[in-house]
């Protein structure tokens, strides 16, 4: 699961800049949108919608908000977090933290799991704080930073090109979709 690749990519927006990493299964950018909220002082938002391709061989699904603040809270800097995920099988719906003006938390009673927080959700949540979070407009190429881990990868670790990303993931052959 090492990650080699880092990409800081400017929005449309002035207040917001997107991050990504290369992770085999997918980026992970928790630790560092924690670290980078409390230490630039600003809010910090980790999403993830991950299709549930497990039947095929790829990876289990999710969709995850996570608000991450410039002040310590009772778990490190985590105003708030909201998650659906394929537990190992099983689906699981989790809520933490500060619930913020924008969350239709009548959803969260849905009788089926994975309709208590959905993806299109996560985009009106995120449009909230000013984030098109599934619109590529909403990027710019212009100003992108990559920063990129030198040196020799620890043994055992495996690097993937992009195809090959996929078809582990279980997503080979798919197109790239909005929800």
């Amino acid at each position: 699961m090492e990650r080699t690749k880092y990409l800081f990519l400017p929005t449309q927006s002035e207040r917001w800049t997107a991050y990504f990493d290369n992770g085999a299964n997918g980026g992970d950018p928790a630790t560092v949108m924690s670290v980078l909220a409390e230490r630039m002082g600003c809010n910090g938002v980790r999403v993830c919608v991950q299709q549930d391709t497990i039947e095929k061989g790829g990876a289990f699904g999710a969709t995850i908000f996570e608000l991450y603040g410039p002040a310590q809270t009772n778990f490190l800097n985590h105003v708030r977090g909201i998650s659906v995920a394929n537990d190992g099988g099983r689906w699981t719906f989790d809520t933490n933290g500060e619930v913020q003006p924008f969350e239709r938390t009548d959803q969260y009673q849905a009788r089926r799991i994975r309709d208590r927080f959905t993806p299109a959700m996560l985009g009106e949540y995120c449009a909230a704080m000013g984030i098109v979070v599934f619109a590529e407009s909403f990027y710019r190429v212009e100003g992108a930073v990559v920063v990129e881990r030198q040196g020799p990868l620890p043994d055992g670790v495996e690097e993937f090109d992009l195809e090959t990303a996929r078809e582990r993931l279980g997503l080979a052959g798919t197109q790239r979709r909005s929800p």
